[in-house]
C-alpha cells in the first residue's frame, strides 16, 4: 500500500474514534445522527478510492500504449 493510502486509513479510523468518543460524552444518543456521520465518512472514502482508481487506470492505459509502441 502506498503512504497516502495508509494516511487515508489512519485519518478514517481517527475520525471514527473521535466520533465515537464524542458520542459517549453525550447524554442522549441519536443513532440516526451517528449513522449519517459514518455514512458521510464512507462516502468520502469511496470517492477517494474512485479517484485513485481513475488515476491507476489512466497510468495503466499510458503504460500499455508505451509497451505497444
Amino acid at each position: 500500500m502506498s503512504e497516502s493510502k495508509y494516511l487515508k486509513i489512519i485519518f478514517f479510523v481517527s475520525c471514527l474514534f473521535l466520533m465515537t468518543s464524542e458520542t459517549f460524552a453525550q447524554k442522549e444518543i441519536d443513532p440516526a445522527r451517528q449513522l449519517d456521520a459514518v455514512k458521510s465518512l464512507f462516502a468520502q472514502a469511496n470517492n477517494s478510492g474512485k479517484e485513485a482508481q481513475a488515476q491507476i487506470d489512466s497510468l495503466d492505459d499510458s503504460t500499455n500504449a508505451i509497451v505497444q509502441e
